[in-house]
């Protein structure tokens, strides 16, 4: 019996393998009293996708087609999505008719527990909009090219660019007067808003050519100030002219530090004759082999941490070559651990011996250098405490914890 329900199992059938549904991005509300996720059905190329509302009983249950990304307001009464050409707000746990905005643009203030939509209705040219969607207070922002939330929430950045300059404005939510803090050409565009802790201190990109050359500058503002001020800038005499700035900044917890990060430019592969033989040279002090050496500098790969001292102009440069920031938490204190690779001066040496390493501890307030231990590849696990007054590592070879004021 057993034999003959094997043999008369069907074989497989490979067809329907690529009509599976998938399922993607599934979303909880902040309680986790409604999920949303998305369904993919059909063949590849041809593919229905469905966006799937319900609450976590099953009792209520909502679907829209080529819909597929929405955000749960914070109180848990909206869920906003959009769908082709336009926005629906739409009633969790309730059967009416979800309201329809006809929009070309819009930003919710968090990714979930959204309090704040601001948008841009399409007959409305360039008025921005904001909608609480907690209390339902529906507001005219202004006339913006573009606006933005920062992650938080706390704060509405918008552009002007109509008199031939790009303007920068902020809004403080709850509050609905906005300040204008910052002006530059109609090609410059600020750009990676960050707000500090205390929802005092912004610090801000502005991207712009120089030379018809793309340069980045860092921008720093106060609530209470009028305008921000340039903290640093690419072509700055304290940045090495091998470097540019890169990414996002981002605040310590603390609000005084600014992290960002410096990276090598791209550089084209060294050029000869046609009559000349083309030769790389390595040397044993070399951190890369030739070939890697080659793509680094093609794609300009290697980022070293900097910082900015927001109350001062106080700016250092934390990593350099072979080096890396061991502790991850970028808090309160006023040191961080560096790791970096040992030098040789001479061409005899055992191979394990580039696996060393020091660990450095270098201050914030001035960027000077203490050595923690040399010839410490054992050590991991660094960690600084809440206000920067210890520091616990773990040492493998010594099946122990240090810790050090």
């Amino acid at each position: 019996m057993g034999q003959n329900s094997r043999s008369e199992k069907p074989p497989i059938d490979t067809s329907v393998l690529g009509k599976w549904p998938l399922l993607n991005s599934p979303t909880l509300s902040r309680t986790g009293r409604f999920l949303s996720y998305a369904v993919w059905e059909g063949r590849r190329g041809m593919q229905k996708l469905t966006l799937v509302i319900m609450d976590s009983s099953g009792s209520w249950r909502r679907s829209f087609v080529d819909a597929s990304r929405c955000f749960f307001s914070k109180d848990e009464r909206l869920i906003i999505f959009p769908q082709k050409d336009n926005l629906h707000l739409l009633a969790l746990g309730l059967d009416k008719p979800d309201s329809v905005i006809e929009t070309n643009s819009y930003q919710v203030s968090q990714d979930n527990d959204v309090e704040w939509l601001a948008y841009r209705q399409k007959n409305d040219s360039d008025q921005v909009k904001l909608l609480n969607l907690i209390t339902g207070e529906r507001r005219v922002m202004g006339r913006f090219a573009e606006f933005i939330f920062d992650k938080k929430g706390e704060f509405l950045f918008a552009t002007d660019t109509s008199n031939g300059e790009t303007a920068l404005y902020v809004f403080q939510l709850p509050g609905n007067k906005g300040k204008r803090i910052w002006v530059g050409s109609k090609n410059e565009v600020p750009s990676n808003f960050v707000v500090d802790d205390s929802a005092k201190k912004i610090v801000y990109l502005v991207d712009s050519k120089e030379n018809d050359m793309p340069c980045k500058s860092i921008w720093y503002y106060e609530v209470d100030k009028e305008r921000a001020e340039l903290k640093i800038k690419d072509g700055d005499v304290r940045i090495d002219s091998s470097l540019q700035i890169e990414g996002m900044p981002i605040f310590g917890k603390g609000g005084k530090w600014i992290f960002f990060s410096l990276k090598k430019q791209k550089q084209s592969d060294p050029k000869s004759r046609h009559s000349d033989p083309m030769v790389d040279i390595w040397g044993y002090r070399d951190r890369l082999l030739p070939p890697e050496q080659l793509l680094e500098r093609r794609n300009g790969s290697e980022r070293f941490l900097a910082i900015l001292n927001s109350e001062s102009n106080g700016f250092y440069r934390l990593e350099r070559d072979g080096e890396k920031v061991v502790t991850s938490d970028l808090d309160y204190s006023q040191v961080v651990v560096i790791e970096r690779p040992e030098t040789f001066d001479t061409v005899g040496f055992d191979i394990d011996q580039k696996y060393r390493c020091f660990y450095d501890i270098v201050s914030l307030k001035d960027g000077a250098r203490t050595l923690l231990r040399k010839d410490a590849s054992s050590l991991e696990s660094f960690a600084l405490s809440p206000m920067g007054g210890w520091l616990v590592y773990y040492d493998l070879y010594n099946k122990i914890f240090s810790v050090m004021i």
